[in-house]
């Protein structure tokens, strides 16, 4: 009875603590995915460099397939993040037709800043002589810290708010 009461009182400390702990179904999602597509040997020969816009993918950082490998990860784990913490952590009632857009955007952004920041990351680990699959995991778990930072409040506030249903 005192942790419920504990949690009602201090709610948003509380769906912060979901936030991070239920992140972890959607991290799995993201970290299997990453090295399962980073051994398909389709995408491991693609290791011309990769710079468009703000992506920057040098040879050094495992150049295309290195992109696509990060893209192709995000895009699933961010579906099944969307699921998890609008059910889960916010409980939230609100509709997909509302949510779901919001969402998108959001995750537009995360995926973007997702695919940006391994191919910096990967170049400076690359710098220090470490690369392949370390170098793709490091750079998912720096990832992963940049994303609680941009998701956590616009999805309690903007994504999922409004009717909600408490424990």
């Amino acid at each position: 009875m005192a942790f419920k009461e504990w949690a009602e009182k201090h709610q948003t400390i509380w769906e912060f603590l979901k936030f991070n702990i239920l992140s972890n179904i959607s991290t799995i999602t993201r970290f299997g995915l990453v090295a399962l597509f980073s051994a398909l040997p389709f995408l491991a020969s693609m290791t011309q460099p990769f710079d468009f816009f703000v992506w920057h993918y040098p040879t050094s950082a495992g150049g295309l397939g290195a992109f696509y490998v990060f893209l192709l990860a995000e895009i699933p784990a961010q579906i099944v993040n969307y699921l998890v913490q609008m059910k889960l952590t916010f409980k939230s009632t609100v509709s997909h037709a509302s949510a779901a857009p919001r969402f998108a955007l959001l995750a537009a952004i995360n995926i973007t800043v997702s695919t940006v920041l391994p191919g910096y990351v990967n170049g400076i680990l690359s710098g220090v002589g470490i690369g392949g699959l370390l170098a793709n995991l490091i750079s998912t778990l720096i990832n992963l810290v940049v994303q609680v930072i941009i998701c956590f409040y616009p999805m309690k506030v903007w994504v999922f708010s409004g009717d909600k249903t408490r424990e």
